[in-house]
């Protein structure tokens, strides 16, 4: 009797402590404001979700508000107010492929002292090495700059009826030798490409997006990184023109003789709306787009038609399989916002991003953390298509995923692939013309920023 009264009082002052902590919280930031600025994306969307702020407002009495806007009129809105040193948000989402412009006009503030400071620091091992480097540090800082939201990088789907009719492995087999099976290098993604293609059936045997500039600039890159190519050295110094770079734009023009040419000017809707359509073989997706066009509630026959592997690798390069982006984002407090705005953004952005306790809530509302804890979580387990595609994801951050080039002046560079793959895939320009143009312009970028003085 004894005992079950002592268990009865410690449960009373464990409720009670936890009690007091919940009301000293929301004491603290009781009716603090945060603004956060967010690229209009897919994954930003969770973030504004009104029931979870709901019950961070009630938990902790700050009131998160959310501004979604396009990629350009972000980066302005966050120039602008950098070099004024005004304050008109808290924080913002962006891409880890720009993370050096915002570093460069003094517009982010470290968050090494709040992760500590909310007891986050032990958690940081729990994303993978590679989004560490590609979402959460500068080269030459010690500092953490960004947390990652949703790390993303592609990989391969495929139609498995196709690859599993005994019609089309006959046929397949007889015209090139080999047994018809999802491709394991870019050679036979190539001929499987060529087989697929029959524009009358309105079937096209790959697709990826190209659009300029965000889409094909990514695209560029991974066929430069697959061949083994590089567009900077550790020292900055352009590389681009070498002759796996010449090698990956011949590819890439090949390749594209076999994709919807509407893929060069389409962006995700379009790219869903021909993989519902089974108008693509096989199709080169972000992970996480994949969660979105495979869901087996919302699109049932998706799911149970397409199968997903690792982009084929390239023989004879280092490789495992095809190099990745690094893509997704990072959530970022902004230096010139007020102290205690700045306080209250990194308690919600750090505990929305590694309260363990809190996780399930999220991913039930559709946010995605591609932390390593994340993929073993139960609410991830229910899911029948996150079963595959979860070690798929965290196998391709590991193997594939490759960060994008760490200086202030990527975007200029980024225009530059973009057009560089463009000429050489929808305008017929030479590969080694291509890349030699293209060098000589990131060449004058670099050396007008001063790189080389």
């Amino acid at each position: 009797m004894l005992l079950k009264s002592k268990v009865i009082l410690i449960t009373c002052l464990l409720i009670l402590v936890s009690t007091m902590l919940f009301v000293v919280a929301a004491q603290k930031y009781e009716g603090q404001e945060v603004d956060l600025l967010l690229i209009t994306e897919p994954d930003s969307y969770v973030v504004g979700d009104r029931e979870l702020l709901a019950d961070f407002n009630k938990e902790t009495g700050i009131r998160v508000k959310t501004e979604f806007l396009w990629h350009e009129r972000l980066w302005d809105r966050i120039r602008i107010e950098a070099l004024a040193k005004t304050s008109g948000f808290t924080a913002m989402r962006m891409s880890p492929g720009f993370i050096m412009e915002y570093y460069q006009i003094g517009a982010l503030e470290p968050l090494d002292d709040y992760i500590k400071m909310f007891g986050y620091e032990n958690q940081l091992d729990d994303w993978p090495e590679s989004v560490q480097k590609s979402h959460m540090s500068i080269p030459g800082s010690d500092k953490i700059w960004s947390i990652p939201i949703n790390a993303n990088t592609p990989i391969l789907i495929y139609q498995k009826k196709l690859f599993e009719s005994e019609k089309e492995k006959e046929a397949f087999k007889e015209e090139y030798g080999y047994e018809l099976k999802p491709p394991v290098n870019t050679d036979q993604l190539l001929d499987m490409a060529e087989f697929f293609t029959r524009p009358s059936e309105n079937l096209y045997g790959f697709h990826e997006l190209l659009a300029p500039v965000a889409h094909s600039y990514v695209a560029a890159l991974e066929y430069i990184w697959s061949f083994g190519g590089e567009v900077l050295d550790e020292d900055n110094k352009v590389i681009l023109n070498s002759e796996e770079t010449v090698k990956a734009m011949e590819y890439a023009s090949k390749l594209h003789q076999y994709i919807p040419k509407e893929a060069f000017a389409a962006d995700y809707a379009e790219e869903e709306r021909w993989i519902s359509n089974n108008n693509v073989a096989m199709a080169r997706v972000w992970a996480g787009n994949a969660r979105s066009y495979l869901n087996p509630k919302e699109n049932p026959r998706n799911f149970q038609n397409y199968g997903m592997i690792l982009k084929p690798k390239v023989e004879g390069t280092e490789f495992e399989a095809g190099q990745g982006v690094l893509g997704g984002g990072g959530v970022s407090l902004y230096a010139h916002a007020p102290q205690k705005e700045k306080e209250a953004a990194a308690k919600f952005l750090l505990d929305w991003l590694f309260d363990q306790d809190k996780l399930g809530e999220y991913l039930e509302a559709g946010a995605f953390h591609p932390r390593k804890s994340t993929f073993t979580h139960p609410k991830i387990l229910e899911d029948p298509l996150m079963k595959d595609l979860g070690p798929l994801w965290l196998e391709a951050l590991n193997k594939t995923g490759h960060a994008r080039p760490f200086v202030p002046e990527a975007s200029q560079i980024y225009e530059e692939l973009s057009l560089m793959l463009h000429a050489v895939s929808l305008e017929g320009v030479d590969p080694e013309k291509a890349v030699e143009q293209a060098t000589d312009k990131i060449y004058d970028i670099m050396d007008n920023a001063g790189y080389y003085d």
